[in-house]
């Protein structure tokens, strides 16, 4: 909230018989959000567990970052705030819950994650300085809004 990411550590946790192919694209998309945010990742850790103990992986990550702008902080909201929304709602939870529960769609649906760095970047720059920001994966838009 406010702060640019600078480094990151990365641990993984894979179950036996992920495929090779299906490890380097996960790392690979990883390896290429890293570069074009400006991020490093600068430790972490791998574990194997056997086959039927996680769903093929899972990804745990922490960052440390720099102030990019002070005072952006959930006490700070007030009523009648305008809410801004960074893009659909739902799009990647429908995704991931398509993806675990093996659902057929009919629809090329793909996941919105992505890094809003040079969006919220150009938001300070423009001297808008939000009173609070907060990414709506864990929890959806009424989280967030609660």
């Amino acid at each position: 909230v406010g702060a640019s990411a600078k480094y990151l550590s990365c641990s993984l946790i894979i179950e036996e018989g992920l495929s090779i192919e299906e490890l380097e694209r996960v790392l690979g998309s990883l390896a290429k959000t890293c570069k074009d945010s400006g991020v490093n990742v600068v430790c972490g850790d791998t574990k194997v567990v056997p086959k039927g103990k996680c769903d093929k992986i899972f990804i745990n990550t922490a960052g440390i970052g720099e102030i990019v702008c002070e005072g952006v902080e959930l006490k700070n909201l007030k009523a009648g705030a305008k809410i801004l929304i960074s893009g659909d709602v739902g799009r990647h939870g429908g995704v991931v819950l398509a993806a675990r529960e093996e659902f057929e769609l009919g629809l090329d649906l793909k996941s919105d994650c992505k890094s809003l760095k040079e969006v919220v970047l150009k938001l300070f720059s423009a001297g808008i300085k939000p009173q609070t920001m907060r990414d709506a994966t864990r929890g959806g838009l009424s989280a967030v809004l609660n």
